[in-house]
């Protein structure tokens, strides 16, 4: 018998993370690009690695890939992965325009925001930011 796997497609609803960006039982690798800032912040930092940390965890022995990616490359975001920008919004905005994530948050809020990519129905684009690298933080968690 054989059987064969297609992810399904992503949906703009938070209610399905980890999915597209993690999930049981992929036999090929799951390929996702973290983007942060030139020169992140402390904070932004420990929010990229919460999330990788989170995606690791969800993975549960999935094969996964991460992948870093600075925003002065927003050009090279491949078309092929899921993205995840963390950041606040000012530091990111040419990525988060390109990603059609870009979205004003008020102060001492973070955001989540999650569109599926329109290329490939299966891929997603997740923004964990905020204003200030306080709120990129709060996201995160």
């Amino acid at each position: 018998m054989t059987l064969s796997f297609r992810p399904r497609d992503a949906k703009d609803d938070l209610q399905y993370l980890p999915y597209p960006f993690a999930y049981n039982n992929a036999e090929t690798p799951i390929r996702n690009l973290i983007v942060i800032p030139d020169q992140p912040t402390d904070l932004e930092l420990e929010a990229a690695a919460r999330v990788a940390a989170y995606l690791g965890r969800s993975a549960s022995g999935s094969p996964l890939r991460l992948k870093n990616h600075f925003v002065s490359r927003h050009d090279d975001l491949a078309e092929d992965v899921s993205v995840i920008a963390v950041g606040t919004r000012v530091r990111l905005l040419a990525a988060l325009r390109r990603l059609k994530l870009d979205r004003r948050v008020g102060k001492k809020q973070g955001i989540l925001h999650l569109r599926t990519r329109p290329q490939d129905s299966s891929k997603g684009a997740l923004w964990v930011g905020g204003e200030r690298p306080e709120d990129v933080l709060r996201a995160a968690d």
